[in-house]
């Protein structure tokens, strides 16, 4: 089972975006709206979980979080400024994780162009931070939760995660299935870095578990 979350803050104008986007797609697990404050939204289907705010937004909240999922579930994690294809969540327990990963990344940083033949490029843990889209398996899961650390978890997700899990190998999975949409980070960094695009995307108008519906598990990981 995978628990699927979105993690924000108040401030933020794109969750109602990422939100809609993914309205009607089905899923067999938690869907959680994890929120660092504050949070008037309620939507439909949704657990609605507001913590008290501890530091700067969704950086101990990651790590509350991870301890929140159950034993042996992995975690989705979506941040709220992204749009996801039609399709995506289908697709995306139907290829769930391989085995010894830190976590596969369904945003792509990467390719500059789109791509309409899916594949997954294997990576260290460490070169890739973007985190806008990411499954983490339990075993990574728990390593990060042994991780903990008052100066690591005052760190952002995407950087602690790199530095928690630096010896393992993550996932990309290209074409990316979700678009960035954020200007501005949740810690107020700039979004200009072209690593935060998803250029492979392949816009709101492909079905990725229709189109890539003959895509098996073995033809993501096993080849890799």
């Amino acid at each position: 089972m995978t628990t699927l979350a979105i993690m924000t803050c108040p401030g933020r104008d794109y969750l109602p975006g990422t939100l809609r986007s993914i309205e009607g797609q089905p899923w067999s697990g938690r869907r959680v709206l994890w929120s660092d404050g504050p949070c008037d939204l309620r939507p439909d289907g949704w657990e609605v979980v507001v913590r008290e705010r501890r530091g700067p937004p969704n950086t101990w909240a990651f790590w509350d979080l991870l301890r929140f999922v159950g034993d042996g579930e992995d975690l989705l994690l979506l941040q709220d400024d992204v749009t996801a294809s039609p399709g995506a969540l289908a697709y995306i327990e139907r290829m769930g994780t391989p085995s010894g990963c830190a976590f596969v990344s369904w945003f792509d940083p990467i390719c500059k162009r789109a791509i309409h033949v899916p594949f997954a490029a294997s990576l260290p843990a460490s070169q890739i931070i973007p985190a806008q889209a990411r499954t983490y398996p339990p075993a990574a899961i728990a390593r990060l939760i042994e991780s903990i650390d008052p100066d690591l978890a005052g760190g952002g997700d995407d950087a602690a995660v790199a530095f928690s899990l630096a010896d393992l190998r993550a996932w990309v999975h290209v074409p990316s299935l979700f678009r960035h949409d954020g200007a501005v980070s949740t810690v107020g960094s700039s979004m200009a870095n072209p690593m935060l695009r998803a250029d492979s995307w392949l816009g709101p108008d492909v079905n990725v578990a229709r189109a890539f519906g003959q895509v098996q598990t073995a033809n993501l990981w096993g080849a890799r």
